[in-house]
């Protein structure tokens, strides 16, 4: 694969994230998984490390920003926190939340991964650990699209 200007590639990688939205209720548009996690292999498997974990970490803050967006009401409505502190804090987690697409790109660079059974497996395990530790955050998860 040959790599575009990595400028791009954050872009790309934002924009893909944000497209895996889609594929959750209320929108239902399910297709748009496979576009979105398309687009995370592709920066995943960039031969630059850096690049590709800063890709992976730019695509989870476009989808779970987006994603769990509704925190913000919940936060600021019903827990009486400013629009400003809601916003932030729902960043932060999106910010936790990147952590596992980013375990999922360093398993992938670490050991070289071609197969797409392997890369099923990997990304199932970082979703399942994303579910379980600390209690969990098991939303957003591409299995239920």
């Amino acid at each position: 694969i040959k790599f575009m200007n990595k400028y791009l590639t954050y872009f790309i990688a934002f924009i893909s994230g944000l497209v895996g939205v889609f594929a959750f209720s209320p929108f239902d548009y399910w297709p748009l998984a496979y576009v979105s996690l398309l687009g995370l292999l592709y920066v995943a498997k960039n031969p630059k490390k850096s690049t590709a974990l800063l890709s992976t970490f730019l695509w989870a803050m476009g989808f779970f920003c987006f994603g769990v967006s509704w925190l913000n009401v919940s936060i600021h409505q019903f827990g009486g926190a400013s629009l400003g502190v809601s916003y932030f804090l729902v960043g932060l987690l999106a910010a936790y939340l990147a952590l596992y697409p980013m375990l999922f790109t360093y398993l992938v660079q670490r050991f070289k991964v071609q197969s797409a059974v392997i890369f099923a497996v990997i990304w199932t395990l970082t979703e399942f650990l994303r579910g379980w530790i600390f209690t969990g955050f098991p939303w957003l998860q591409f299995g239920y699209t």
